[in-house]
C-alpha cells in the first residue's frame, strides 16, 4: 500500500533524519573553521589571562605555557622589556633567567610591535601560500619588569581537525541513518498494525458488520492507541447492541400491528354473530307474526346483548391494561397469602360445582408485583380450570418456590388442549373447540389468557400450558424477592 500510515510514517522518519543529517554537515563544512578559530581565540584568551595572574613569576609562567602547549598545542614567545626573546616553544627550554643567552625570537618586532596591547584581541593572520594562525599580542606588566608574549595556533591544524571531523561525521551519519531506517521501520510495523486493524473494523461497522474487533495490548501503561482500540470495540459492542434492540423493537411492532389488524378482525368477527341474531329477532319481533313465541325471542335478544355486554367489558379491561401496565405500581407481597385469599373467595363456587380442591402452598414466597394485576391472572386460571373442569372434577393448585422464582401452578382433570393449538391459545380471541367446554355454559370470549400472558410479562415472569395424562396445568413464574422454606398443605 503505497498510501499506508506504515509508509508515510518511514518516509517521514527518514525525511527528518536526511535533513538533520544535511543540515550537521552543511553547518560542519560552512561554519566549523569560524567555529574552531572561535573556539581556539577563547583558549588563546584564557592562556594570555594565566599568565597576567602569574605577575612576572617566571618559573609559574612557564609551568603555564608548557601547560597549554601540552593540551592545546599553542605556541609561545615571551620577550623581556628590552625587547629581547627570552621563551620560544620550539626553542629549548631554559630556567636559568639571569644568563645572557639569547633565544631566537622568530618573529619581527619591528614588523608586529604595534600590535602589542594590555588588552588585546586575537587576530587571524594569513600567509601567502594560504596558511595562517590565530595570533594574540599581549603585554604583561610584572612587579619589576614588563614582558611582551605573542601567543598563537596554527590554522592548518584547525583544517585538518575539521576535515576529520567532518569525516568522522559522514560515517557517523549514514550509520545513524541506516539505524534509524531499521528503527523507524520495525516502529512504524508496530503502530500501523492497531491503526489498520482499527480501520477494518471501522469499514466492517459501516457495512453493520460487527464480526471483527480490535486486538487489545495487555499493557500496565496504556497510550492513546491502546484507549482508542478499546473504545472502537465499545463503540462496535454499543452499536451493536442498539441495532439488536432496534430490530427488536421493529419486529415487537411489526408484531403490534399483525396483532391489531387481527384484534380488529377478531372483534368484528365476535360481533358479527350476535348483531345479526339480534337485527333477525328483532324484525321477527316487528312482523308480529301469530304463532311466534315472543318471550323466546326476547329471551335470545338479553342473551346476545348480555354476551355483546360481556366482550365490550372484556376489550376495555384488556385497553385500560395495555395503556396502564407499564405504569403499575411494583411492591414486595407474599404471593402465598394473595393466592390463598383468592382460593377463599372462590370456595363456594368450587362447592356448588362439586369439585375437589387440593392446595399446597408454600409459606413465605415474596415477589415484587401488583396485587391487582396478580388476582386476574389467578382467577383467570381458576374460571378455566372451573370451566374446563370434567371427568372426576379435581382441581390442584401449587405455590412453589424454585430457586429464584416463585411459580404458580393450576391443574384440573378433562379433556387435553390439542398440542398443535397450545402455543395459540395465548393469542387474543382464540378459544379452543366449542366440543371442550361444558355444555349449557356461557361461551368465553378468548381474551383471558392474552390478558394472563400481558400481566405475566409486566411482571418480568412467563406463562406456559402443559398436557398432563388426565388433565391440563397451567403455569406462572414470576422472580422472586425473598427466601421461603416451610411448607403448609390442605
Amino acid at each position: 500500500m503505497i498510501r499506508s500510515i506504515k509508509t508515510k510514517f518511514i518516509g517521514t522518519v527518514f525525511a527528518i533524519l536526511f535533513l538533520m543529517v544535511g543540515v550537521q554537515l552543511f553547518g560542519n563544512y560552512f561554519f566549523a573553521q569560524s567555529f574552531y578559530i572561535r573556539k581556539k581565540s577563547q583558549v588563546i584568551e584564557q592562556a594570555y589571562h594565566k599568565l597576567k595572574d602569574c605577575e612576572g613569576r617566571k618559573n609559574k609562567m612557564v609551568d603555564v605555557m608548557k601547560e597549554y602547549e601540552r593540551r592545546y598545542n599553542l605556541e609561545f614567545s615571551l620577550a623581556n622589556q628590552e625587547k629581547v626573546c627570552i621563551y620560544n616553544s620550539s626553542q629549548q627550554d631554559f630556567r636559568i633567567w639571569n644568563n645572557n643567552y639569547r633565544v631566537r625570537a622568530n618573529f619581527s618586532f619591528k614588523k608586529n610591535f604595534y600590535r602589542f596591547s594590555v588588552k588585546p584581541e586575537p587576530v587571524v593572520l594569513k600567509k601567502k601560500n594560504g596558511n595562517g594562525r590565530v595570533v594574540l599580542f599581549g603585554i604583561i606588566h610584572g612587579q619589576k619588569t614588563n614582558y611582551y608574549v605573542m601567543i598563537k595556533s596554527q590554522l592548518q591544524a584547525v583544517r585538518v581537525t575539521m576535515y576529520e571531523s567532518f569525516e568522522l561525521l559522514l560515517v557517523c551519519s549514514s550509520v545513524s541513518l541506516m539505524i534509524g531506517g531499521i528503527i523507524a521501520y520495525f516502529f512504524a510495523k508496530k503502530m500501523a498494525v492497531p491503526i489498520q486493524e482499527m480501520d477494518e473494523v471501522a469499514q466492517s461497522v459501516s457495512q453493520v458488520n460487527f464480526s471483527k474487533r480490535v486486538k487489545q495490548r495487555k499493557t500496565k501503561f496504556p497510550d492513546e492507541l491502546d484507549r482508542l482500540a478499546e473504545n472502537i470495540n465499545k463503540m462496535s459492542n454499543k452499536i451493536e447492541e442498539n441495532i439488536r434492540l432496534l430490530k427488536q423493537e421493529n419486529e415487537y411492532r411489526k408484531q403490534i400491528e399483525e396483532r391489531r389488524k387481527a384484534f380488529i378482525a377478531n372483534v368484528s368477527h365476535e360481533l358479527k354473530t350476535p348483531l345479526s341474531v339480534l337485527t333477525g329477532y328483532a324484525q321477527m319481533l316487528q312482523l308480529a307474526k301469530e304463532g311466534i313465541d315472543k318471550e323466546y325471542y326476547c329471551t335470545v335478544i338479553l342473551d346476545e346483548t348480555k354476551q355483546m355486554t360481556e366482550l365490550v367489558n372484556h376489550l376495555l379491561d384488556l385497553a385500560r391494561m395495555e395503556q396502564n401496565v407499564d405504569q403499575a405500581v411494583m411492591a414486595e407481597l407474599s404471593f402465598s397469602e394473595l393466592v390463598r385469599q383468592e382460593i377463599e373467595k372462590q370456595s363456594v363456587l368450587i362447592q356448588q360445582e362439586q369439585i375437589t380442591l387440593e392446595v399446597d402452598i408454600e409459606k413465605e414466597c415474596y415477589i415484587q408485583g401488583n396485587d391487582e394485576y396478580l388476582k386476574i391472572i389467578f382467577n383467570n386460571y381458576m374460571s378455566n380450570a372451573i370451566a374446563y373442569s370434567t371427568g372426576e372434577k379435581r382441581i390442584k393448585i401449587q405455590v412453589r418456590k424454585q430457586e429464584d422464582e416463585v411459580v404458580l401452578s393450576v391443574y384440573n382433570t378433562g379433556i387435553l388442549i390439542p398440542e398443535d393449538v397450545l402455543s395459540k391459545i395465548w393469542d387474543s380471541f382464540y378459544q379452543v373447540e366449542e366440543s371442550h367446554t361444558k355444555v349449557g355454559e356461557e361461551r368465553h370470549v378468548g381474551l383471558g389468557l392474552y390478558m394472563v400472558q400481558l400481566l405475566a410479562q409486566a411482571h418480568g415472569g412467563t406463562c406456559s400450558v402443559q398436557n398432563e395424562k388426565d388433565g391440563v396445568t397451567f403455569f406462572l413464574s414470576i422472580p422472586s424477592s425473598e427466601k421461603g422454606t416451610k411448607i403448609e398443605e390442605s
